[in-house]
C-alpha cells in the first residue's frame, strides 16, 4: 500500500506540472491579446495527452488501493470464510481449465463442480448459483473473475460504476418496481395558538426496471493462443468481454430511449438550462445548469458533472471571467481527490455528445446516486467448441441482463445547446 500511495503522489505531482505548463501557455497568449499559435497549440495538445495518460494510471492506482482496502476490511471474517474460499478456489481452477480445454478436457468430478455452480456472499456462506445441464456449456463466471470483468466494464464508462450510480443485483429477471418519495417542494408551517395543523400530501412515485439482455458478441480465439500455457487466457477473455459489455451497456445506460431498452441518463434527465450560443459553452451556462438542480440534489458523494472528453477539452480552455484568468477547471492537488469544475467533481462519458452544436445535450449535472442500475444474476459465459473448427478457432460469448432508470428526474439535469 505504501508504494501505491507514493506512486499516486508522484503521478499527481506530474499532472500538476503539466497543468502549470498549459496555464502558462494560455495566460501568455491572453496577456498579449491573441490566440495560441500553432506551436503553442501543439504544445498544449501534447501536454493534454500526457495528462490524460497519467490520469489513466492514477485511476488504476486508486482502483488497486480501493481493492486492497476492501480485502483488509474483510480480513476479520477470513477464518469463517476459509472453507468457502477453498470451494470458490476449486471452482475458479476448474473454470480456467474449462476455458482452455472445454468439456473434453475435464474429469467427471470437475464437470460436476462446474454444473453445481458456486457463489460466495463474502461471509463464508456458499450458495448454489444455478444448475446448467446439456452440451451448451454455459456457466456462471467465477466471483473474482466477474469482479475483474466489471472493473474493466467501468473503465469504458461511468454508468456501470457503483461509485457513480446505484447498483442492485437481483436473482431473477421479473419486472421490479422501486418506489420513491420526492418531498423537496414541501415545507412545514408556523402555527398560532389553538390553530389546527394543515395536511400536505407526499409526492410518491415508482420506477419499473426490467431485464434487457446484452451480449458481448462472439469472441474468436485461435487454437495457438489457447494451447499456450504461458498466456493468461482468463485475463485475455476478461479484458475483451469487459470492453465489449462495458461499451454496449454504457451506451444504452447513457442514450437508451426507455422503449424496449434502458432509459438512458441523457433521456431520463430533466431539462436544466439552455446555452446562450449554439456552438459554445460559457461559465454562465454551467452555473445556470448547477442552479437548475434543487439544492437537495447538489450535495452528496455522487453529485457532479458528466460529459464527453471532447467537452472537457473545451471547458479546460474557459476562464472564470474577463478580469480573472484562472481556469474554470481545477486539477486536484491532493492524492485521491478528484479534479473539479465549479467545485464539483466530474465523470467522463464518451457516449455523450462530443460536439457543441444546436440541440445537443452536452453536460449533465446532479445526484447520480438517483440513477438506479439493476443487474440480474451473474454474467454467463459460453464456450462454443464446434462452430469454428474449420478455422481452428474456439468461440466465447458472454451474456448479461440489466436495466436502469432515474428515480427522480429532477435529481439530474441537462444542458442543451441553443
Amino acid at each position: 500500500m505504501e508504494e501505491i500511495l507514493k506512486r499516486l503522489q508522484e503521478v499527481r505531482d506530474e499532472m500538476n506540472k503539466i497543468v502549470s505548463v498549459q496555464q502558462d501557455l494560455y495566460n501568455r497568449a491572453r496577456s498579449e491579446g491573441r490566440s495560441l499559435t500553432s506551436d503553442e497549440d501543439e504544445q498544449y495538445q501534447k501536454a493534454d495527452a500526457d495528462w490524460l495518460a497519467l490520469q489513466g494510471e492514477e485511476q488504476r492506482l486508486l482502483d488497486l488501493k480501493s481493492k486492497l482496502e476492501r480485502v483488509k476490511e474483510q480480513n476479520p471474517d477470513a477464518a469463517a470464510g476459509q472453507q468457502g474460499n477453498e470451494k470458490r478456489k476449486s471452482y475458479d481452477v476448474v473454470f480456467q481449465r474449462y476455458l482452455r480445454y472445454g468439456h473434453s478436457g475435464l474429469t467427471r468430478d470437475e464437470l460436476e463442480v462446474l454444473r453445481s455452480g458456486y457463489v460466495s456472499d463474502g461471509t463464508g456462506k456458499q450458495t448454489r448459483a444455478q444448475t446448467i445441464t446439456g452440451s451448451g456449456g454455459g456457466y456462471i463466471i467465477p466471483t473474482e473473475m466477474e469482479r475483474q470483468l466489471e472493473i474493466v466494464m467501468s473503465y469504458y464508462g461511468p454508468m456501470w460504476d457503483e461509485n457513480v450510480v446505484t447498483k442492485v443485483t437481483t436473482t431473477g429477471g421479473n419486472p421490479l418496481t422501486f418506489p420513491y418519495v420526492d418531498d423537496t417542494s414541501n415545507e412545514g408551517e408556523l402555527l398560532a395558538i389553538n390553530t389546527s395543523a394543515a395536511t400536505q400530501d407526499i409526492t410518491f412515485g415508482q420506477v419499473q426496471l426490467d431485464a434487457f439482455k446484452f451480449s458481448s458478441k462472439e469472441v474468436l480465439v485461435p487454437y495457438e493462443l489457447i494451447e499456450d500455457e504461458g498466456v493468461g487466457l482468463d485475463a485475455t477473455i476478461n479484458t475483451i468481454l469487459g470492453e465489449r459489455l462495458g461499451r454496449v451497456v454504457n451506451n444504452y445506460l447513457t442514450t437508451g430511449t426507455g422503449s424496449s431498452q434502458p432509459n438512458g441518463i441523457t433521456v431520463a434527465a430533466a431539462a436544466g438550462a439552455t446555452s446562450a450560443a449554439a456552438n459554445a459553452i460559457t461559465r454562465s451556462d454551467i452555473i445556470n445548469l448547477i442552479h437548475s438542480v434543487d439544492p437537495a440534489y447538489r450535495v452528496g458523494p455522487k453529485v457532479g458533472f458528466m460529459f464527453n472528453d471532447a467537452i472537457l477539452a473545451a471547458i479546460k480552455k474557459l476562464s472564470i471571467g474577463s478580469s480573472d484568468d484562472r481556469p474554470l477547471w481545477q486539477p486536484s492537488m491532493v492524492v485521491g481527490e478528484p479534479d473539479t469544475l465549479e467545485g464539483h467533481r466530474y465523470w467522463i462519458n464518451n457516449h455523450m455528445e462530443s460536439s457543441i452544436a444546436t440541440t445537443k445535450k452536452t453536460i449533465l449535472f446532479g445526484d447520480f446516486s438517483k440513477y438506479l442500475v439493476r443487474k440480474v444474476g451473474s454474467i454467463r459465459l459460453y464456450r462454443l467448441e464446434e462452430r469454428h473448427r474449420v478455422e481452428d478457432q474456439t468461440g466465447f460469448i458472454a451474456f448479461l441482463r440489466a436495466d436502469a432508470d432515474l428515480l427522480v428526474s429532477g435529481a439530474v439535469k441537462v444542458l442543451t445547446q441553443a
